[in-house]
């Protein structure tokens, strides 16, 4: 028998149906999200104590959710657990894995985060225990950062430095003393640089007269020089002609001699002979006259002797 739906049963059954479906892909979309639809592998871990892990807690490789905690199971002096991993993951699951309890921070949810081990190790069948490391607690990071070495070598620094400034407070009380004294002292340098700036002034003053008294005295110098030159001009040729004299002396000498051999021309010759000497002589003298006005050797002549006494008495 045929079944005839009215339009509105009609509009309900596709409203139903669209329920369903919308339902189903729901479940679906967070199932595949969920890994509800994937297979997973059962291992184990045992540790001294649970760490406050929770079932349902993430498992992580590399930080990545990789499966759950399923239970966990508290035995004689050590605590089970039971972990289920994707089965994509397994191989990764190695001899040399280790597994941990860590945590975000110190007030996080804790996790098992799992190291993987080296692509030669064996891969760990299913079922079977992973190895494990205990969780470090603060103390274990104070002993591994060696915190308490660390504070005692603060402590130390601190000693250090506080020696160091004991030891500078003499220093700086010295160099405060220098300063005060300098601050005392301070008038009478800028009277002593007010001083010395006068000196200094006056002599600048004075250094025009000192230059025109040395540039006159240059100037002297020169006339003295070219006089000297004149007078050394001089000397030379009176000294040339003394030489000249000298041999006419000596001549006038051998001529004299000469004719002293001559006694019937003696008489003539040896007037000639005494004309030419006085003539001589009177040249000689003019010379020495000459000389002796001269300024350069006025100044070193010997001074006159005094006239001796000849004079023997009267006789009686």
């Amino acid at each position: 028998m045929d079944q005839n739906f009215t339009k509105k049963e009609q509009i309900v059954g596709v409203f139903i149906l669209s329920i369903l479906v919308l339902s189903i892909a729901t479940v679906l979309v967070i199932g595949l999200a969920k890994d509800w639809f994937q297979s997973y592998v059962t291992y184990y871990v045992m540790f001294k104590e649970s760490y406050n892990l929770q079932e349902n807690a993430p498992v992580k490789l590399y930080k990545a959710d990789i499966g759950k905690v399923k239970k966990i199971t508290p035995e004689e002096d050590k605590v089970r657990i039971k972990l289920v991993i994707l089965q994509k993951h397994a191989k990764k699951i190695r001899t040399d894995s280790i597994a941990t309890v860590e945590s975000p921070t110190f007030i996080g949810s804790e996790y098992i985060s799992i190291k993987p081990g080296k692509a030669s190790s064996q891969i760990i069948e299913e079922g079977r225990e992973i190895p494990s490391q205990e969780k470090k607690s603060i103390f274990d990071f104070i002993e591994e950062f060696q915190i308490g070495k660390i504070g005692k070598a603060i402590a130390g620094t601190a000693q250090d430095i506080a020696e160091l400034a004991k030891n500078l407070r003499e220093p700086v009380y010295n160099f405060q003393k220098i300063i005060s004294r300098i601050e005392k002292d301070e008038e009478l340098i800028l009277s002593n640089v007010k001083l010395i700036l006068g000196n200094i002034e006056k002599a600048s003053k004075l250094a025009p007269k000192l230059m025109d008294q040395m540039q006159t005295n240059l100037s002297g110098i020169k006339d003295i020089e070219v006089d000297t030159h004149y007078s050394i001009k001089q000397i030379k040729n009176i000294l040339k002609g003394v030489e000249e004299n000298l041999n006419l002396l000596k001549v006038t000498l051998t001529n004299i001699e000469k004719s002293s051999y001559d006694v019937p021309k003696i008489t003539k010759g040896a007037t000639e002979r005494i004309n030419e000497a006085r003539q001589v002589l009177e040249k000689l003298d003019n010379i020495s006259q000459a000389v002796q006005k001269n300024f350069i050797i006025r100044n070193n002549l010997p001074e006159k002797p005094e006239p001796i006494n000849i004079d023997a008495g009267l006789r009686k």
